[in-house]
């Protein structure tokens, strides 16, 4: 399979995933946080492969014309935000109202 064939199913999948996660939780499905969490692990083993196969196939020696903002704005911000969910996901969870909401402390 070709490189950007192999970047964009990846991506394609990844992407899916994560509307159906968003969908899940807005709808407090049962299962929406193992969703978030399969998506959480295909995004990083994306990520990983796509910055692999980016490093052997050395695609900063092309002329990457308009795609130079994916590799230098993206790619950071998208390692940061998949930090930030895994971060989410492994914090203790509190107490919670009926509402949904952690009660407030004062």
């Amino acid at each position: 399979m070709a490189f950007r064939e192999m970047i964009g199913y990846w991506d394609l999948i990844t992407a899916l995933l994560a509307v159906a996660a968003l969908i899940a939780l807005r709808g407090r499905l049962p299962r929406a946080i193992w969703l978030v969490w399969l998506f959480l692990a295909i995004a990083t083993i994306d990520t990983v492969n796509a910055i692999v196969q980016s490093l052997r196939y050395d695609v900063t020696s092309y002329a990457l014309g308009v795609n130079w903002v994916i590799v230098t704005l993206y790619v950071p911000a998208l390692l940061v935000s998949s930090l930030m969910i895994f971060l989410l996901l492994i914090r203790p969870v509190g107490p919670v109202t009926e509402d949904g909401n952690e009660p407030m402390t004062t």
